[in-house]
This record gives structure tokens, sequence and C-alpha cells, in this order.
């Protein structure tokens, strides 16, 4: 999404979806990117990747913007 886009939707800020948010890149992503965007950091007990319906299910709810 560029910048334009993200400035149209929410003065800017991006709705951003971490996966694995319990290690330490998620963890660390989180901190970082929910200064200036609302992050949704899930943790793999909380949303295991595998599990496709699943993943679908909470994309079409949460619908954002990038997913890490």
């Amino acid at each position: 999404m560029s910048k334009k886009s993200a400035e149209q939707k929410g003065g800017g800020r991006l709705k951003i979806l971490i996966t694995g948010a319990s290690g330490q890149l998620g963890t660390d992503l989180s901190h970082l990117l929910s200064k200036h965007n609302e992050v949704r950091a899930l943790s793999r007990k909380q949303l295991d990747v595998t599990h496709a319906h699943h993943v679908m299910e909470t994309v079409c709810h949460m619908k954002p913007d990038v997913i890490i």
C-alpha cells in the first residue's frame, strides 16, 4: 500500500496483523510498529497459521492492510 493510500484510509495509520507475536521478531515488530499504526499481534496459540480456515476467518474479521 502506498503512503498516499494509507493517509487516505486513516491519517497514515495502517491496520497490521502480526502472527507469531510471542517470538522475538513478533515482539520487536509489535513494539516498533504500534507507535504509528494499529497493530494486532497474535501468538501461535491465538492464531495457528497451519489452520487455513481459522486464518481466513481472522483476516476477514480484522481486514488488515498488512499481514506479517
